[in-house]
C-alpha cells in the first residue's frame, strides 16, 4: 500500500505542475476582429479554469501601414493608449489593437493584452484577435502564450494524502 501511496502523490504533484501551453502568432490583418478572422489556438479552455495570456511588451503591430501619419500608430497587445475612447465591437471596449480573445471564434470579446489571467467562461477553444476598426491598415503580428492555471499543489497532494493513508489503513484492517 506505501507503493499505492506513492503512485497517487507522485500523480497528484504531476496533474499540480503540469500544466499545457501553446505559443501562437496573432497578425494585426489576417485576425483583426474587423475584418479578419480569429487566430485558432487550438487551445481547449474548461468552464470555470483558469488560464493565462501572455505576450512580450515589446512585441507590437502597427494599426496604419502605409499611412501619412503624423504619429505613428504602433502599439503592443495592451492597445493604443494615444486613442482615448477606443473602440466597441462584441460586447467590448478596449483600446485598438488590444489582444482580445473569444472561445470558440463566437460570442463576447474578452480583453487580453500582455498579461492577464482569465477564469473561461465557457468551454471551447480559445481564438484571439487584433482590436480594430480597420484591418486593411493593419501590419506586423504578436506572440502570445497561453497557459492554464494549475490546480493549486496543496489541494491535490492533501488528497493523495488522504488516498494513501485510507489504503494503508484497510491493509492494516486485513
Amino acid at each position: 500500500m506505501l507503493k499505492t501511496f506513492i503512485a497517487v502523490t507522485a500523480l497528484s504533484l504531476a496533474i499540480a505542475t503540469g500544466a499545457s501551453a501553446a505559443t501562437v502568432t496573432v497578425d494585426a490583418t489576417a485576425n483583426s476582429s474587423t475584418g479578419g478572422i480569429g487566430m485558432n489556438t487550438g487551445f481547449a479552455v474548461l468552464a470555470g479554469q483558469s488560464y493565462k495570456v501572455t505576450a512580450a511588451l515589446t512585441d507590437t503591430w502597427d494599426l496604419g501601414v502605409g499611412n501619412n501619419i503624423p504619429h505613428p500608430r504602433v502599439t503592443n497587445a495592451d492597445g493604443l493608449i494615444a486613442y482615448v475612447g477606443g473602440w466597441t465591437q462584441g460586447g467590448l471596449n478596449a483600446l485598438y489593437g488590444t489582444l482580445v480573445g473569444t472561445i470558440n471564434g463566437a460570442g463576447n470579446f474578452f480583453a487580453l493584452g500582455t498579461n492577464t489571467t482569465f477564469v473561461a467562461a465557457t468551454s471551447g477553444t480559445l481564438f484571439l484577435y487584433n482590436f480594430d476598426s480597420n484591418s486593411g491598415d493593419n501590419g506586423g503580428e504578436i506572440e502570445a502564450t497561453i497557459s492554464a492555471v494549475p490546480v493549486p499543489a496543496a489541494g491535490l497532494l492533501l488528497i493523495g494524502a488522504l488516498g494513501g493513508l485510507a489504503a494503508l489503513r484497510r491493509r492494516k484492517a486485513v
